[in-house]
C-alpha cells in the first residue's frame, strides 16, 4: 500500500516472509528508504507488516499457485492440496476457480474447487478475496481465491488503519 500526503510518502509492505523483504538486521530497509527518497523527492517512511497466516490469505494463495502453474505443475494437484492447507490452517470454507488453458488445453475451461462454506450473501461474513493471473507459454490462467475466515465480530483485532485521506470516511457538512 502507498499513501501519499503532501510531505511524506508511507509504503506498506504486507509480507509473509519479512526477513527476505528486510534483508540482515534490516540493511535492505536504508537502501530501499534512500532510493525511494531520491526517486520522489519526499520524506519516505517503510513499514514491513508480516501476515500472520499466509496459508488463509487469498492474495498469497493466488499469487502461489500463479507461480506453480507457471511452473508447469499439475493444476488439480495444487488445486487440492491449497484448499486442504487452508482448511487446516483456520479457514472455515475456501473456493479457488482456475480458468484459461488448463493443462495447455486447446479449449479454454474452468476448474472450481470447494471445500467448507462461504456465505457471499451476508455482510456478517469475513471473506477474504484476490485475483491474479499467471501467464504461461500456453496462455493466461486465471485463478480466483474467496477464503471464508468466519463472521466478524466486535472483539476483532484491528488491522493497520489507514491515516491517508481515502482510507479513512470523510466528514460531510450539511449543505
Amino acid at each position: 500500500h502507498i499513501e501519499r500526503t503532501r510531505e511524506e510518502l508511507t509504503v506498506i509492505i504486507k509480507t509473509a516472509r519479512p526477513g527476505q523483504v528486510l534483508g540482515q538486521k534490516g540493511a535492505s530497509r536504508e537502501q530501499l528508504v534512500n532510493e525511494l527518497q531520491a526517486l520522489t523527492g519526499r520524506k519516505v517512511a517503510v513499514q514491513v507488516v508480516e501476515v500472520r497466516n499466509p496459508e488463509i490469505d487469498a492474495k498469497l494463495i493466488a499469487e502461489t499457485m500463479g507461480e506453480q502453474l507457471k511452473k508447469r505443475a499439475n493444476f488439480r494437484r495444487v488445486l487440492k492440496m491449497r484448499c486442504e492447507n487452508a482448511i487446516q490452517n483456520g479457514a472455515k470454507g475456501i473456493r479457488i476457480l482456475l480458468s484459461g488453458r488448463l493443462g495447455g488445453a486447446e479449449m479454454s475451461r474452468q476448474l472450481d474447487s470447494r471445500l467448507g462454506s462461504i456465505p457471499l450473501t451476508t455482510l456478517q461474513a469475513h471473506v477474504d478475496y484476490a485475483v491474479a493471473h499467471s501467464s504461461t507459454t500456453y496462455g493466461v490462467i486465471g485463478v480466483k481465491v474467496w477464503v471464508f475466515k468466519g463472521l466478524y465480530s466486535s472483539n476483532q483485532e484491528e488491522e493497520y488503519q489507514s491515516k491517508a485521506a481515502g482510507g479513512r470516511a470523510r466528514a460531510r457538512g450539511r449543505r
